[in-house]
């Protein structure tokens, strides 16, 4: 070994002697502490497991009770039960209005609703569900318990927007359900028009439905459907009320083809949307000759639909009018100049409504609106909810030969 070599191993050896010397004298960090025992307050109920004079109890102790008996704090609570369903009597506070006349002998209903857009099932929203047809059915369930003379129109909207496959198969079910309900009058929609004319008079036949259009022509001006339609309503006290309903629906633009921007054409030329004003100025003196009430069905926005009832002026003789385009609910009912009362309907099925009238001596004389929503403790109808779930079937089945 060099001396160089023998002077770094000495250096070394010193080195580790002051350390171990440190080391000796430094206190240990890492020794575990001592455990005081920590008093532990026992529980009110649990009397019989507590040990006279005993006040306190170790850790240990405190690990091994929790683990052999779990206290309900360790327990998942159970599911909340389901909210019980309504009974008659809470269906009929939610569906009649309070200010309803009492004079029952001389009065109707009438139920309005549209902006279906081919749905039949409640919304899928995570709070404050709304919606699903086999429960709006409890409607009309209540209104023949009851035996309210009734009738029931739908403002149209009933075929969403640029359809699919799937929206023009639920819109089938759909008008298989209200058929079932026993619809009087639905209005035709511009966003119906897309299923094509042959869809939609198979809707109408293969159902036995009524449909009504004011402004929606064929080719050589003439209705593709009834401009109106006359429903008479016997009332409790024998008198019988003729009710006329008129529909209309606004004007869409084109978004393609040779008249895009146009709103009067369809895209292949086989139907024309006129004025919805002009329709109704040319068809209402006929209509009011034959009708001891009026109901206009309006697709369209509540705005654009009131601005169309003021461009009639105050002699048109309308009573009511629902507007049948509606993204957010619209509970009140309003009058118009004129003496026009107007309402709205629902969205997706997540609303309805009805109008108690009271007719004497063929005039209306009152007038009560309740505005309805679809909750979900109100009970089904159980051959609404076969066609509903129908739908969801038809929905899921394979396409023949894919």
């Amino acid at each position: 070994m060099t001396r160089f070599s023998t002077r770094i191993a000495a250096l070394c050896c010193a080195a580790l002697a002051i350390s171990s010397a440190s080391q000796a004298q430094r206190p240990v960090k890492n020794k575990a502490p001592k455990i005081t025992p920590v008093p532990v307050v026992q529980p009110a109920a649990s009397t019989d497991a507590a040990v006279a004079g005993s006040t306190t109890t170790t850790f240990a102790q405190v690990m091994q009770t929790s683990q052999s008996a779990p206290t309900p704090a360790n327990i998942m609570p159970s599911p909340a039960a389901p909210p019980a369903p309504l009974t008659e009597a809470q269906l009929d506070d939610l569906f009649f209005p309070k200010q309803a006349s009492p004079d029952t002998q001389h009065s109707f209903a009438l139920t309005f609703n549209g902006f279906r857009r081919s749905t039949l099932d409640p919304c899928g929203c995570v709070s404050h569900q709304l919606g699903g047809l086999d429960k709006e059915a409890q409607l009309y369930e209540r209104l023949d318990a009851k035996k309210i003379p009734s009738i029931r129109v739908d403002a149209g909207g009933f075929v969403r927007e640029s359809p699919s496959n799937v929206a023009l198969t639920r819109s089938r079910y759909l008008m298989q359900g209200l058929a079932a309900l026993k619809m009087d009058v639905i209005n035709v929609a511009s966003t119906d028009m897309q299923g094509g004319i042959p869809y939609l008079k198979e809707l109408q036949t293969s159902n036995s439905l009524t449909f009504v259009s004011a402004n929606i022509v064929d080719q050589t001006s003439e209705p593709l459907f009834a401009a109106y339609q006359i429903v008479p309503v016997q009332l409790a006290s024998g008198d019988t009320v003729r009710v006329g309903v008129i529909g209309v629906t606004a004007q869409r633009p084109l978004l393609k083809g040779p008249a895009a921007g146009k709103p009067a054409s369809s895209l292949d030329g086989t139907y024309t949307i006129t004025d919805p004003a002009e329709a109704l100025k040319k068809h209402l003196p006929e209509l009011r000759k034959k009708a001891d009430i009026v109901v206009a069905l309006i697709y369209d926005n509540r705005e654009n639909a009131k601005v169309l009832l003021s461009s009639l002026g105050a002699d048109s003789g309308i009573n009511f009018a629902v507007n049948g385009e509606n993204m957010a609910p619209n509970a009140a009912m309003e009058t118009l100049p004129g003496d026009v009362r107007l309402v709205s309907g629902g969205f997706e099925g997540r609303q309805s409504g009805q109008i108690i009238a009271t007719v004497k001596d063929k005039k209306l004389v009152a007038a009560a609106n309740q505005y309805i929503e679809i909750v979900q403790t109100i009970p089904v109808v159980p051959p609404i909810t076969k066609i509903v779930e129908a739908a969801k079937q038809a929905v899921l089945a394979p396409i023949p030969g894919q």
